[in-house]
Formats: structure tokens, C-alpha cells, sequence
């Protein structure tokens, strides 16, 4: 084809494209004739044909022998190209040497090994809507008037491009009504929270071309909380961003208008800075209405700093208009449904009331449905004592106001409001959690009078956690229950409690009586059975924690001086503040339990004061106000009960002095054989000793005599030693248990395997310790038949725990003279005696001597 040719080829090549559009041939079949006809009549080899996308990327609508560009694949706008220099400056472009250029499409066309190109923009509406590109075969440049050549034709043309665009548009916005068509049937479906916002998002970016998305709920007019997310990282479902200067969502509720920020390179608010650094610069927000009002904000944005296309915020409104419908319509359901809940919630509370049930299970019940139906962070009810005191009576879903807890209403707060002024009351922060919002209080009237108050945490939107793809499905709700509307629906419930809280109290104040009376006819059996001290003493202290609600309750005696001695201790200081602990009189014993509070009453027997019960409680406050006045009553009529056990108590420490007497008396014995009869056996042995080696004789009979003398002494030192050491051996008394019990074990036939610690307790426990380890290896080697035995000696909890096991036949007999001897020295210094010996199973002799509190 000559220079001479060209016009004529023009022309047969615009009748050719002209007869396509005639004929309305799809868009992408007239842009790839387009294509042909320039590369066929510039003599070109390549050729392409492109459009601007949204979001700085270009796609490839028609393309001639250029593989990597074929139609439909998309290119990023990264760095410079003949593609983004035609976009900057809007005129024809000639790139003659790709080498110095970093980009993707830079990149992907000195791969190729092109190293001449041209291209002009194509105008649409009189803006740049794409362009065309042409190029030579390999490293070949272009002819000197290839870009004008390619100016020509594209003019010639661009009725024809302009059409197609137009059509592709009107394709773009058909799939936009499709879209929203679709979106529109799934609310009409009442399609799950979940799915649907889903289902929105994706529609929405796909259509818009938009490189993030997410939709928030308002919160108070404060702050913004994010339900969904697409490709937002920095704003996780959750997440809230609070209103603090004049960013999008501010001025979206503000205006209740759609609203653009195509630059954020100063940004004056953390949602700014959350935006610009995700690496996004142009956003769009606008409303999300339901029921009329505002309930929160739909926002896309673009990555780069190219802006959103004009008209993205009417596009993005036709979806958050559908949201706002979903809302309004989840809202209508959730109100039926909430109302028959709710209806049934009061019917059963109202069926506790008629059955009568106790204060302590309607309170309970009453926590349980406010909490279930109205869906709070958690629910109190609160009791108001003689006008200064707050005590929770139900507590659900918060560990720190357990059942118990008391406050003083001289404090400021909801109950001391309420109290005040017997009106509802509200406080906006929730400082204890950051998972609770605002706080709500409505009166229980009893009488006319204000007996307490029912208060909720309104749930935080804090609390709430996507389920899956970065979707909220929590709530898809105007908003969390206001305080207003709490306050109205707590009505009902507190009407009910007052209701039954007068025949609720009756009943309870008869059940504590008859508790009182079951509690002292079981103790007043235990005695009359002759039930060890102990035993009673354990009984009281159990029944008074029971019926005072107690952690714990120490019953002391009187010492001498300004001390107390533990005698009885229910709860669980038990370990830190044992039998037999002596203590000071100190007037906290709270602080010396470790406890939030605790009560104590004096014990009086025979006009005289005996000791002292005291009831602490450690993971709350005593559920009365005043226990003090109910305890010293109970106290007094246990009396009887308390003297009848002390007498045996005190006969019990009679035998224990006895029987630590008579250890003191060994001792004395085995010190006197020692120092007296054993000390000059010795001497008179050491003197003969000295005699024969000084005064040498000849004379056998003299001989034999002495010699027959020495061995007497000898046997004589032997026998007191072994007499010494069966009454108390010396060994005891210097070295302690271990030391007298290594030297018991040595003297046996018998393999034993010996665990006692070295350390040193009473003379009188390390006594009885001994004696009974020796009784019950002495039984184990002459009836036992065992290959081996143990011994374990090791003090916990307060006691010396003494454990003497062999692997021989079993069948001890516990009525045995020795064994009963054993019980009666553990029991008579206040341990406890068992044995176990099964038959064929070995024997296994277990004591536990109580240690003084040290």
C-alpha cells in the first residue's frame, strides 16, 4: 500500500466500522474492527485498544498480535507507561525506548522486546474515556508520522468509539439495576444478617470497582462501630472510631448527606489516619437510613491517589438504601419476637410468685429472664437495708457484684439515686467493664416504699465478634435497647418482684426459724450420744456457717492472759489457722482471715464468758445487714451444748497431762539410769580395768574371778541400756524422732524403708510418735509374716501425720492391748487413730497428732 492509497483505505476502512455500528454489534466486536482496520491501514503489526478503570488500572478492550494485552486482561497504573502519560496530559503519546520505565506495563512490553510505541487518548463526553495503541514489529521504531496517522484515523472514528462507550456504560449500568435487583429480592427473602450484608458488600465493589469497603453503626452520636469490612484491615469488624473532628462519618451524621475526601495527607481525626494508612486516598460515605433515622454509614475507598468516580455516591446510596431496609425490617421482626419473649419471661416469674417459691429463687429467676430477654451485659437485683446499706440478693454475669456484695448508700451511685429519690436512674459509663455501656435502675416499691432496685449494664458494641468474612452478626438492628426503653420493660418485672416480696418474706422468715431449730436438735443429738468434744465443736461451727451463709466460722476458747486457742474451724482458712491455734486478741478478724467481712459473738457458760464464735465470709458480705443480733441469739442456744462438750473437753486434757506426765517421768528415769546406776557401772568396769593392768598376777583363780567380774558389769551396762531405751531412749530426747527411730530400725531383722524429717516438735508429740512407730514394727515383725515395712512421718496441715505399712498377712486385731493403747494416747492428746488391715492385704496404721500453732 503507497502514501497515494491511504485516503481510499480510510475511507473503505470507516465504511466497514460505520456498517458494524449500523448494525448494533456488541461493543467488544466493534472495538476489535477498530483495532484491525488502524493496524491494517497504518501497516502495523500491533495494535490495542483500552479503557481508564476506577481504580488507576486499565483494561484491555480489543487487541491485534499483542498476547500479554489480549482483551479483558486488566493493568495497574503503576509508574509511568504511554497508557498513564496519555491519562495525565490528555494528548497523543510516542514512546521510543522503554528501558528507563518501572512499571507493570513498562515492564511486560521490553519482555516482548518492543521497543517503539505510539498511542492517543479517546475522548467520551469530553473526558478521557481510554485510548489506542500501535506499535512495530520487535525492536523496530515507528514511522515519524505514525502518531499523527494514528490522531487522524482515531478522530475519524470517534463518533463511532463514542457510541460503543456509551453502550459499554449503559452495559455497566444495567449490571449496576441487575445488581441491585439481586440485593433487593435477598431482603424481600429475609435472607440472614449475615448473608445478606455479605452479599451487599461484594455486589457493591464489584459494581462500584471499588478497593475497600465497610459499613458502621453509630453509637450515641459519638462514634462510629464497624459491622463489615471488605479489604480494610485497619478497620476490623468491631473496631470503633470515635467522632473527633471532621471526618467522614461525622460529617455523614452530621449532614445526614453522602460525602467525599479525595485527600487525606493531613488528617485530622484517627478514622483519617486509619484511612490513609491502609493506603487509601479517596472515600466516599454516605447514610444508612431505617425507620426514617439515621443508623449508620457506608463507606468505600480507592487505593492510589487517583479519586472516585463522579456519581459513586448515588450508586453506593442504592445499596445502602437496601440496607436500610434490611434494618428497618430486622427491627420490625425483633420487636415481635422480643414481645412474646418477653411475655413469657413474666409469665413464668408470675408463676413463681403464685406457687410461692422463696425470696432467694424469684430473685434469682427474676436476674435469669431480664438477663435472657433483655440480651444486657449483666443484671442485678439489690436490696436496700435500714436506709445505709445496698446488698445484692441476685447477680448474673458480673464476677465482681456477686450474691452478697454490699455498698454503703452514702456513697454516690445508682442504688443511693434510686434509694433518694425512688425513681428510675441512669449512669452512662460503666468504668468496672469495658464490655458494658450504660447502666439502668428501676425501684422495687413495696408498700410505698423503696425496698431495692433491679439495674442492668447495657451491652457495649465493643463486645461484639464477627462470625466469619468480616461480618457482624450480632445485631443487624437500629440500635441496642435504649435506656428509656430498658427503663419500660424493667417496669413489669419490678411489679412483680414487689408483688412477691411481702409473702416471699413471711415464708423465709419462717424457714430460717425452723432451720435454727433443726440446727440445735442435730448438735443436742451429737451430745447426748457422747459425741467427742471435737465432733461438737466441729457441728456448731458447721451448722452456723450454714445457717448465716458463712465462708467460714472459728469457734475459740478463752486462754490465759490476752490470747484465744482455736477449737473448732469450718471453712477454708481452716489450714492457716488450726486446731489448737493460739492467737491474740485482736479486734480484726477479718484481716487476720483474709475475709471481706466477719461477725463475732460472745459464748457464755455458767454466767461466765467461755469464748467467742465468729462467722466470716470471704467472697462477699454476709447476705443479712446486721447478722450480729440473729448469731449471739443461735450462740445462746448453744450454750448447753458447748458446756456439755467442754467438760469432756477438759477431761480429755486431764488425761493428755496425765499422759504427758508420765513421758516427763520416763525421761527422768532413763536420765537417771544414765547419769546414776549406768555412769557408775562404767566407772566400777574401768577401775578393774586399771586394777589387772597395773598389778599383774600369776594366779589363774584371781584371774578367772576378775575376768568373770568385768562381764557382769558388761552385761549389767547392756541390760540398762536396754531398759533406758525401752521406757525412752536418750537418743529421743537429744536428737529428736528421727535420730530415736533410724536406731529402732537398725536393731530389726526386718528390711524398712524409713522417711521421717529431721526437724524437732514437743517433746510430748515426738514421744508418742516414737512409741507408736516402735509398737507397730514390734507387731509387724512377731505377727505380720512381711518381706518389708515403711515408715512415713511428715507434718502438714497442722498435724504429724505417722504412717507405719507392711506387705504381710493382715488381720490385725484392733482390740489388741498394744493397738488400744496407741488409740488411747493419739485420741487422748486430740489426734485421730486408723487402722486398716485387710486379710491377705497387708496392714497399714495411720495416727495424726496435732501440732501447736506456731
Amino acid at each position: 500500500m503507497t502514501n497515494g492509497d491511504l485516503p481510499a483505505a480510510q475511507h473503505a476502512a470507516l465504511r466497514r466500522i460505520a456498517a458494524l455500528a449500523t448494525a448494533k454489534a456488541p461493543a467488544a466486536d466493534l472495538f476489535g474492527a477498530v483495532v484491525r482496520e488502524i493496524t491494517t491501514v497504518l501497516e502495523l503489526p500491533r495494535g490495542w485498544l483500552f479503557r481508564y478503570e476506577p481504580v488507576a488500572e486499565i483494561s484491555v478492550l480489543a487487541s491485534v498480535n499483542f498476547p500479554p494485552f489480549s482483551a479483558g486482561s486488566r493493568w495497574p497504573l503503576d509508574g509511568p507507561s504511554m497508557a498513564a502519560t496519555i491519562l495525565e496530559i490528555g494528548r497523543p503519546v510516542r514512546v521510543d525506548d522503554h528501558s528507563g520505565l518501572e512499571s507493570t506495563i513498562a515492564r511486560r512490553v521490553r519482555e516482548l522486546g518492543v521497543l517503539s510505541m505510539c498511542g492517543v487518548p479517546i475522548r467520551v463526553d469530553g473526558g478521557i474515556w481510554g485510548g489506542i495503541g500501535v506499535s512495530p514489529q520487535g525492536g523496530e521504531l515507528l514511522p515519524v508520522r505514525a502518531p499523527d496517522r494514528l490522531a487522524a484515523f482515531t478522530e475519524l472514528v470517534a463518533g463511532v468509539i463514542s457510541g460503543a462507550a456509551s453502550q459499554d456504560r449503559l452495559a455497566r449500568l444495567a449490571d449496576h439495576r441487575t445488581s441491585l435487583s439481586r440485593i433487593a429480592t435477598l431482603v424481600a427473602e429475609e435472607l440472614p444478617a449475615a448473608e445478606l450484608l455479605a452479599a451487599i458488600m461484594a455486589e457493591a465493589t464489584r459494581v462500584l470497582g471499588a478497593s475497600a469497603m465497610f459499613v458502621g453503626r453509630y453509637e450515641a452520636g459519638d462514634a462510629m462501630t464497624v459491622v463489615a469490612s471488605v479489604d480494610a484491615p485497619r478497620f476490623p469488624v468491631g473496631s470503633r472510631w470515635p467522632h473527633d473532628g471532621p471526618n467522614l462519618s461525622a460529617l455523614v451524621y452530621e449532614t445526614g448527606r453522602p460525602t467525599r475526601i479525595d485527600e487525606y495527607s493531613e488528617p485530622s481525626s484517627r478514622l483519617a489516619v486509619g484511612i490513609r494508612e491502609s493506603g487509601l486516598g479517596s472515600a466516599i460515605g454516605v447514610p444508612i437510613l431505617a425507620a426514617g433515622r439515621i443508623w449508620g454509614i457506608g463507606c468505600v475507598a480507592m487505593r492510589g491517589t487517583g479519586p472516585l468516580p463522579a456519581g459513586t455516591e448515588d450508586r453506593l446510596q442504592d445499596f445502602t438504601d437496601l440496607l436500610g431496609l434490611a434494618i428497618a425490617n430486622a427491627e420490625s421482626r425483633r420487636r415481635t419476637r422480643r414481645l412474646a419473649a418477653e411475655q413469657a419471661a413474666l409469665r413464668r416469674v408470675a408463676t413463681l410468685v403464685a406457687e410461692g417459691a422463696g425470696p432467694a429463687e424469684l430473685f434469682s429467676a427474676v436476674a435469669d429472664e431480664v438477663a435472657r430477654v433483655l440480651d444486657v451485659a449483666a443484671v442485678w437485683v439489690v436490696r436496700f437495708e435500714s436506709g445505709t446499706t445496698s446488698i445484692v440478693v441476685a447477680s448474673r454475669d458480673d464476677a465482681d457484684l456477686p450474691v452478697g456484695s454490699r455498698a454503703s448508700l452514702d456513697r454516690p451511685g445508682l442504688a443511693a439515686t434510686v434509694f433518694e429519690t425512688g425513681r428510675p436512674a441512669r449512669r452512662d459509663e460503666n468504668e468496672r467493664s469495658s464490655a458494658a455501656a450504660a447502666e439502668v435502675a428501676v425501684p422495687i416499691m413495696v408498700d410505698g416504699r423503696v425496698w431495692g432496685m433491679i439495674a442492668v449494664a447495657l451491652r457495649s458494641s465493643r463486645e461484639a465478634r464477627p462470625a466469619h468474612a468480616g461480618i457482624l452478626t450480632s445485631r443487624l438492628v437500629l440500635s441496642d435497647a435504649s435506656a428509656h426503653e430498658v427503663e419500660s420493660r424493667l417496669a413489669a418485672f419490678t411489679e412483680l418482684v414487689a408483688t412477691a416480696i411481702s409473702k416471699a418474706q413471711m415464708h423465709d422468715d419462717l424457714r430460717t426459724l425452723a432451720d435454727e431449730q433443726a440446727a440445735l436438735r442435730r448438735v443436742a443429738t451429737l451430745v447426748a450420744h457422747g459425741a467427742a468434744p471435737a465432733a461438737v465443736f466441729d457441728a456448731v461451727t458447721a451448722e452456723t456457717a450454714a445457717l448465716l451463709g458463712a465462708d467460714g466460722v472459728m469457734l475459740c476458747r478463752y486462754a490465759d492472759g490476752d490470747e484465744i486457742t482455736m477449737v473448732a474451724h469450718h471453712g477454708p482458712a481452716a489450714g492457716e489457722l488450726p486446731l489448737g491455734s493460739r492467737i491474740g486478741r485482736v479486734p480484726g478478724f477479718a484481716e487476720l482471715l483474709g475475709a471481706r467481712a466477719a461477725v463475732e459473738a460472745p459464748v457464755t457458760i455458767g454466767g461466765r464468758a467461755w469464748g467467742l464464735i465468729v462467722p466470716y465470709w470471704r467472697g462477699g458480705q454476709p447476705p443479712e445487714a446486721d447478722p450480729e443480733p440473729r448469731l449471739s441469739q443461735f450462740a445462746e442456744l448453744l450454750d448447753t451444748a458447748i458446756a456439755n462438750a467442754d467438760s469432756h473437753d477438759q477431761l480429755t486434757a486431764s488425761r493428755a497431762r496425765v499422759l504427758i506426765a508420765a513421758d516427763e517421768a520416763r525421761r527422768r528415769v532413763v536420765r537417771d539410769l544414765h547419769d546414776g546406776a549406768q555412769q557408775r557401772l562404767i566407772e566400777a568396769i574401768l577401775t578393774l580395768e586399771l586394777a589387772r593392768a597395773r598389778a599383774p598376777s600369776t594366779d589363774p583363780e584371781r584371774d578367772s574371778l576378775v575376768a568373770d567380774a568385768l562381764e557382769q558389769l558388761q552385761q549389767g551396762v547392756e541390760g540398762l541400756r536396754e531398759l533406758a531405751h525401752g521406757v525412752l531412749p536418750r537418743v529421743l530426747t537429744n536428737f529428736g524422732l528421727k535420730a530415736g527411730l533410724t536406731g529402732v530400725v537398725t536393731r530389726l531383722d526386718l528390711p524398712v524403708d524409713v522417711d521421717v524429717p529431721a526437724a524437732r516438735y514437743p517433746a510430748e508429740i515426738e514421744a508418742s510418735a516414737y512409741f507408736i512407730v516402735v509398737e507397730a514394727l514390734t507387731n509387724v515383725s512377731k505377727h505380720a509374716r512381711a518381706s518389708r515395712a515403711e515408715v512415713r512421718v511428715a507434718a502438714e496441715g497442722g498435724v504429724l501425720r505417722i504412717e507405719v505399712r507392711d506387705d504381710g498377712i493382715g488381720g490385725a486385731d484392733a482390740s489388741g492391748h498394744g493397738l488400744v493403747g496407741l488409740e488411747d494416747r493419739v485420741t487422748t492428746l486430740g489426734g485421730r487413730f486408723e487402722l486398716k488391715s485387710p486379710r491377705g492385704g497387708g496392714t497399714a496404721l495411720i495416727a495424726t497428732l496435732p501440732l501447736p500453732f506456731m
